[in-house]
């Protein structure tokens, strides 16, 4: 089977503060078409038909006037974020927009699904958070169910509450700073319900556009500089962090013979503070660090941005903290 290039675009608003003035530059990432798709369960044949590729996504049951049998699509939705794995920004809020363009509710277009199941009323369309590797398959059918191998976090976010035509914008920013601290190449999701079919005979499913319309789907992030815009030759000279990746703990040190160093900080991916350090008169400051936030507690693995304030600028290396 053969896969035309993708067209989906994932959209950064990266906003870069300085010292002198904000300036918002924007960036771009590509969807990875033969790791996305859909899966569509025929319930009186017990089969799954997995199709790959990002034409378009759906979710829901429907009647197959051909097939004369309830079936159930969910779809899979694979980002490639290995470009953000070297950010020296601080991600403040990550949305993934997917335009809805139709919707039916037993049977009746513009209405959300409606379960006749008790409980069926608060059953919601939902963003699960998944690992399902290189492809779309068969076994990925429960990738996102409570208990689920491939499930990192089940209903991860509502994608809608409403039948209205348009952009959804639900919010992932925990998911994709999960996968940059474990180091994932891929942040991947499941778009669907959680129930499989009420076996009605109605329609009860929602449509989105992929990249066969010129909608296509977005990874809109924001994100606010740490005070560096690109790596820092500067800083990888001066400041020696060993072991880096360290497990318990690891030694930073820094020359302060005509630096003047006003302080030193550690911050993760959202931009918080978790440490800071004073600087005396010392020629030459060593800190040993073990991987614990300033008031006692221990901190996730993931990636982390020491910064050396001097008087007229910022360096900047990251530490990769691994448990």
């Amino acid at each position: 089977m053969k896969y035309q290039k993708s067209t989906i675009i994932i959209f950064l608003i990266v906003i870069i503060s300085t010292n002198k003035a904000q300036q918002t530059t924007y960036d771009t990432l590509s969807i990875v078409p033969d790791m996305s798709g859909r899966i569509n369960y025929y319930h009186q044949f017990n089969i799954l038909f997995p199709s790959v590729g990002a034409g378009m996504f759906s979710a829901g049951d429907y009647w197959g006037w051909t097939s004369q049998q309830e079936h159930t699509w969910r779809s899979y939705l694979t980002f490639d974020i290995s470009a953000w794995l070297n950010i020296e920004e601080s991600i403040i809020s990550i949305k993934l927009l997917i335009y809805l363009y139709e919707s039916r509710g037993n049977d009746i277009v513009g209405t959300l699904p409606i379960w006749d199941v008790d409980g069926g009323d608060t059953l919601n369309l939902v963003l699960d958070h998944i690992d399902i590797g290189n492809f779309v398959d068969i076994g990925d059918w429960s990738a996102g169910d409570p208990g689920d191998p491939q499930t990192i976090e089940s209903n991860a976010a509502i994608v809608t509450t409403t039948p209205r035509v348009g952009w959804k914008g639900p919010v992932v920013t925990d998911q994709i700073l999960y996968d940059l601290e474990n180091q994932n190449q891929y942040s991947q999701y499941r778009l669907g319900y959680h129930i499989i079919t009420d076996n009605d005979g109605l329609d009860d499913i929602v449509k989105f556009r992929g990249q066969d319309s010129d909608f296509d789907v977005y990874l809109i992030a924001e994100y606010i500089s740490l005070g560096i815009v690109q790596n820092d030759e500067d800083a990888n000279n001066i400041i020696t962090i060993s072991p880096n990746p360290f497990n318990s703990s690891t030694i930073i040190k820094i020359p302060n013979n005509q630096l003047n160093i006003q302080g030193i900080e550690i911050y993760n991916l959202r931009g918080q503070r978790v440490r800071s350090y004073k600087i005396g008169n010392q020629r030459n400051f060593v800190i040993k660090w073990n991987g614990k936030h300033e008031n006692g507690e221990e901190l996730p693995s993931g990636l982390y941005l020491l910064n050396v304030l001097m008087e007229d600028r910022k360096l900047t290396r990251k530490i990769t903290y691994l448990k």
